[in-house]
């Protein structure tokens, strides 16, 4: 569904307001992309962490040499 309002959603098409429809869809995508994003983020987040984490091991083993 491209909006979020159940009003809207429910409403004749003939009797809605086109500006409403507009404003409420736009709100529908901007809070999809950023779950999106935030999504994306976290993955790649988790993926520095575990890079991290590896680069220290190796430090802490080369510190041990």
């Amino acid at each position: 569904a491209y909006l979020k309002d159940q009003e809207l959603i429910s409403e004749p098409g003939e009797t809605v307001c086109v500006g409403d429809v507009k404003s409420d869809g736009d709100q529908k995508i901007d809070l999809d992309e950023k779950r999106n994003v935030a999504s994306e983020t976290k993955s790649i987040q988790q993926e520095i962490d575990e890079i991290d984490a590896t680069i220290a091991a190796i430090d802490r083993i080369l510190e041990g040499e």
